[in-house]
């Protein structure tokens, strides 16, 4: 399976006492294809095939907290939390 994504990583810091730490690490996918990918052996040279499964994607999916990530990161300050996405397709779960 093959999936072509743009992503944007997000670092949000809190402020404590004059001195910033980090909260929280968010991120926002936008999948742009997704494809099937094969390799095969054929007279011991190898043969790769890739074939798009859809047209022109414009998924986007983004982690719990990243349009409002202050008051989690304030939480999280002396010990960093980071989100992940999880998107399935055809069967297939993929983390990011």
């Amino acid at each position: 399976m093959l999936v072509e994504y743009d992503s944007v990583e997000q670092w949000t810091y809190a402020e404590i006492n004059g001195s910033w730490s980090l909260g929280l690490s968010t991120q926002k996918i936008v999948v742009t294809k997704v494809g099937a990918y094969q390799s095969y052996l054929v007279n011991n040279q190898r043969r790769n095939i890739t074939s798009d499964l859809t047209n022109k994607l414009n998924i986007e999916q983004k982690t719990k907290n990243f349009d409002s990530p202050w008051e989690t990161a304030w939480q999280y300050h002396i010990d960093p939390f980071s989100e992940w996405i999880e998107w399935k397709v055809a069967g297939k779960i993929f983390l990011f």
